[in-house]
C-alpha cells in the first residue's frame, strides 16, 4: 500500500504492485477490505503498477531479504 486516506466513512487505499496480475493481489485487497468493513467503514481502492525506480528499489530490498534466509 502506498496511500491511505479517510474521507467521511470511506477509507481510500492505493495498492502499488511491481507487476501486473500479482496472484495474491485480490487476497491482499480482500484482507484490507475485511478489516475496514469490521470498523463500519467502506473501502475504495486504486491499483497501480510501480514505476521503474520503485520496482528497482523493491527488487533490491527483496534480494537483500533473501540473503538473510
Amino acid at each position: 500500500m502506498q496511500d491511505v486516506d479517510l474521507w467521511y466513512d470511506t477509507v481510500i487505499v492505493t495498492f502499488v504492485f511491481p507487476f501486473p496480475n500479482i496472484p495474491i493481489a485480490d487476497k491482499l485487497i480482500g484482507s484490507v477490505k475485511n478489516v475496514v468493513e469490521k470498523m463500519g467503514l467502506q473501502l475504495q481502492y486504486i491499483v497501480r503498477m510501480m514505476k521503474d525506480e520503485e520496482k528497482e528499489a523493491f527488487l533490491k530490498m527483496e534480494k537483500e531479504a533473501w540473503k538473510d534466509l
